[in-house]
């Protein structure tokens, strides 16, 4: 059996800290573009109701630095994967934390498209991220 190894754990944590990164940079730039985007592939596929950004100025800052810390505990973790539990445990509630919440939205406030796609991406991530993490620990055990 092929265990992940700590390097391929690196790789991964730098590719996801690469890509919160950027989308912080994005959303403080562009966060009504993003929100509306988000309403027009969702008004495409389905019929999804629209969220607007404009109305809820508190959230816009929350979650422009929750992004910014989830892109910091990436760093940390990448940088120490052997002792990377704490800032691991961190990012994983983050991540199934807004899954949850998200899915609660869409389920009971409002069917937008953007609480199912933030249910979905960062519930995948928070598995990819324990998954990985239990692979590579496999991986070092066996050496």
């Amino acid at each position: 059996m092929h265990f992940m190894n700590e390097k391929l754990f690196i790789l991964l944590v730098r590719i996801l800290m690469f890509i919160f990164g950027v989308a912080t940079i994005l959303f403080v730039l562009f966060p009504i573009q993003i929100v509306d985007s988000l309403n027009t592939i969702g008004t495409a596929i389905g019929d999804f109701e629209k969220l607007d950004l404009r109305e809820k100025g508190i959230w816009y800052v929350l979650s422009i630095s929750y992004m910014l810390v989830i892109t910091i505990l990436c760093f940390l973790i990448q940088g120490r994967p052997k002792d990377a539990k704490p800032p691991l445990i961190a990012l994983v509630s983050g991540k199934l934390s807004s899954s949850i919440l998200s899915f609660y939205l869409f389920l009971y406030e409002r069917r937008a498209f953007g609480f199912i796609v933030t249910s979905i991406i960062d519930g995948a991530i928070a598995a990819l991220l324990i998954g990985s993490f239990i692979m590579m620990t496999k991986s070092s055990l066996r050496r």
